[in-house]
Formats: structure tokens, C-alpha cells, sequence
């Protein structure tokens, strides 16, 4: 009989490759983040220097305010990677964290049911957030829009009414444009709008079926808690059926 201890030892001793494998991956990412950074800031640095020297030689009577602008799109430059971080990287990062968190758990029924579960949750809460997000920036891009079309009509209808634009040709001109500009950018308004409502209803779909699996992650995890292997087998074949049940339903529905 395998003395479960040393079945232990000789299942961490096959994954330690695999987790130094990982933990290299996970180095190599953190160096390339930085590296990236690094070239940010020397672009950054080195666009400021230039500007300065550029325009201190070519003086003008706008070299101060180029300096400036200049100057502002160097730090900009600088500070973009760590406003806006790459979310590839990111994902990478977590991927390679959940791997690792796998292949150090000895328990294959407990502990990986868990993290399983533990790590769906998260993902579940990444997904909710990054919709969230898109959801609402195409809300706001179709109110600005909307809004930004009825100013277009209020400027259009106060140059009219004054005697600012003088000939009546300038008035017909400007009313035309305005009046154009401000149609044009509540149709776009509009259609943000839409693209809203319908990315909700797709969104809900597709959210009913995550919430689906992240049940099926959370059974699998009750049930590994089960300490009796034959009623633990029972639980999991009567889940298999439910499932199975489940989806023969929706593609009747459907």
C-alpha cells in the first residue's frame, strides 16, 4: 500500500518544474511591464528635452506656449502606463497566479474544487466590473452627443436672433449648419443609445450563463466537502444528470 505521504512528496516533486516554469513566466512579465515603463519615461524625458532645446534656438513669439504643450505631452507621456495599466498583462499575471495556486494544492477533490470556485468568483466580479465600465461609457458618449446637439441648435438660434452675423446670407448659412450639426449629433446620440439597450439585453444573456457556471464551480465545491467517496459519486452523477437536463431544456426553449 502507497504510504499517502510519500504520494504527496512525489506529486509536489512532478509539479515543481512546472511552478518554477510559472514563477519565470511571472518574472519575465513583471520585466517586461517595467521595461515598458522605463521606455515611456525615456520617450517622455527625451521629447521635453528636445522641445526645450528646439525652441529655445527657433524663438518665436509662440515658443513659450509650444515649451508648454510640448512639455505637457512629455509628461503625459510618462504617466500614461501607470494611469492606463495594460490589461493583458494583467490577465497574464492572473492566469499564471491561478496555475501556480493548481498545482500547489496537494488535495485534487478539496482544495482544487475550492480554488476553483474561489477563482471563477473573481473572474465572475472582473467581468462585471469591465461591463460596467464599457456600458458606461457608451451611455455618456450618447448623452454628450444629444446634449452637444441641442447647444449646436441654441448657439444656432442666438447668432441668428442677433445682429452679430449681420447679412441675412450669413444667417441662412450659419442656420444651415448649425441646424445640420445639431441633427447629425443627436442621430449619433441616438444610436449610442441603442448600442446601449441592445449590449444590456445581449449582456443579460450572457450574464445568465456565467451565473450558471459559477453555480456549477460553487456544487462542485459542496460537494467535495462530501467525506463518503460513494455518496460523494452519487451527488456528482446526479449533478452531471441536472446539468444534462438543464441544457436539453434551453435547447428546447431555444
Amino acid at each position: 500500500m502507497d504510504n499517502p505521504i510519500n504520494s504527496g512528496d512525489t506529486m509536489s516533486n512532478d509539479t515543481k518544474p512546472d511552478i518554477n516554469r510559472l514563477e519565470r513566466e511571472k518574472t519575465s512579465l513583471k520585466l517586461r511591464v517595467k521595461y515598458k515603463k522605463a521606455v515611456f519615461f525615456l520617450g517622455g524625458l527625451c521629447y521635453i528635452v528636445f522641445s526645450l532645446v528646439f525652441f529655445s534656438f527657433i524663438r518665436t513669439e509662440t515658443s513659450n506656449v509650444m515649451i508648454l504643450i510640448c512639455s505637457l505631452a512629455g509628461i503625459a507621456l510618462i504617466v500614461i502606463p501607470y494611469i492606463i495599466p495594460n490589461q493583458r498583462f494583467i490577465t497574464m499575471m492572473h492566469d499564471i497566479d491561478r496555475e501556480i495556486d493548481l498545482l500547489q494544492s496537494d488535495d485534487p477533490t478539496i482544495n482544487r474544487s475550492e480554488i476553483l470556485f474561489k477563482q471563477h468568483d473573481l473572474q465572475l466580479k472582473r467581468y462585471y466590473d469591465l461591463n460596467l465600465r464599457q456600458n458606461s461609457f457608451v451611455f455618456w458618449v450618447g448623452i454628450c452627443c444629444i446634449v452637444l446637439g441641442f447647444i449646436f441648435l441654441g448657439i444656432t438660434m442666438y447668432l441668428i436672433s442677433s445682429n452679430i452675423l449681420g447679412d441675412s446670407q450669413n444667417k441662412i448659412i450659419v442656420a444651415a449648419t448649425g441646424t445640420l450639426a445639431g441633427i447629425l449629433s443627436n442621430f449619433i446620440g441616438a444610436i449610442y443609445l441603442k448600442m446601449h439597450t441592445n449590449s444590456i439585453k445581449s449582456l443579460t444573456q450572457f450574464h445568465n450563463r456565467i451565473v450558471n457556471t459559477h453555480h456549477f464551480y460553487f456544487s462542485n465545491f459542496l460537494i467535495s466537502q462530501i467525506s463518503d467517496e460513494h455518496k460523494r459519486q452519487e451527488t456528482l452523477a446526479n449533478l452531471a444528470l441536472n446539468i444534462s437536463n438543464d441544457k436539453s431544456t434551453e435547447g428546447k426553449i431555444e
